[in-house]
């Protein structure tokens, strides 16, 4: 009877210790897990510190035609009795990290919003098209000073990761004898004013581990958001020619203001244009509804 129960006292003894051997070992690999992740945050932090993440390139030629477009816009609507508007960009690049040009798409605009067309296939059209990579987005406040709103803030986050090219940089996480590597996708921006001030900023899209098994898996990302960052002018491909003239066109052709109940192009407030002014009024404002 007495080696009956110490058999049975064993075997349960040993079901203990294997149970606390398995929960110290779970223990460990979800440690292992957060480590893995404090060192890619450790890691980013360095790049946004002292970096690729700590500064925007931008070339001077790409500032100046942001600023033509700006400087444009702002004629356009003194002409015609409009009050400040808000005014979108996309934000060009070659292969290499550095804003060379940007481009005007087709937006409705107000005092404090910009809607700009985007989805799914405009990088991959825009590349095909050019040779030439939608890499961001920015944006003039006009008469306002530069600064992030929250609404660009949400931007930045929900929006331009999911639909812009950004960049990529490679950071490694020391472990143990050997660097784990990593890829991180970044966003530069710009905000810009009537008056010529520039405030950049850079959205960081990196992965996080999860265990999966025994293995260790980048699953899921973070966002961290750099702001008021330097702007590192850099020598570049030069956009193509353009002029104020150019620039006009492109503006009447893509930009739709408010105007009493609705939405209209601006080359529809010319003094030429007025004939018909209410009907084109309410057509465009039927199709600033699919905007995102």
């Amino acid at each position: 009877m007495n080696n009956i129960t110490s058999s049975l006292y064993d075997d349960s003894f040993l079901d203990y210790l294997q149970q606390r051997r398995a929960l110290a070992e779970q223990l460990v690999k979800d440690r292992v897990a957060k480590d893995l992740n404090k060192g890619i945050d450790d890691a980013v932090s360095r790049e946004v510190e002292n970096g690729a993440l700590s500064h925007v390139k931008m070339t001077r030629e790409a500032r100046d035609r942001a600023q033509g477009y700006i400087s444009n816009f702002r004629d356009i609507l003194d002409g015609a009795g409009i009050e400040n508007q808000e005014l979108g960009f996309y934000l060009i690049s070659g292969d290499q990290p550095v804003i060379t040009d940007i481009h005007l798409n087709k937006q409705w605009v107000n005092p404090i919003h910009c809607d700009i067309v985007v989805n799914e296939q405009m990088s991959e059209r825009y590349r095909r098209r050019t040779g030439k990579r939608i890499a961001s987005w920015a944006h003039s406040h006009g008469s306002l000073s530069v600064f992030l709103s929250g609404t660009d803030i949400s931007t930045l986050k929900n929006i331009v990761p999911q639909y812009y090219e950004g960049f990529k940089l490679d950071i490694e996480v020391p472990w143990g004898d050997d660097n784990l590597k990593y890829q991180v996708h970044y966003f530069p921006t710009v905000v810009m004013n009537n008056a010529g001030d520039i405030y950049a900023a850079v959205q960081v899209k990196y992965p996080k581990v999860t265990r999966q098994g025994d293995s260790y898996m980048p699953s899921r990302h973070s966002m961290r958001l750099a702001s008021g960052v330097p702007i590192r002018w850099v020598q570049g491909e030069r956009p193509e020619p353009y002029d104020d003239k150019s620039i006009r066109e492109d503006l009447m052709a893509k930009v739709r203001v408010p105007y009493r109940r609705g939405y209209t192009l601006l080359s529809n407030l010319m003094p030429s244009q007025e004939s018909g002014l209410e009907e084109r009024v309410r057509n465009n404002s039927k199709q600033s509804l699919y905007v995102q």
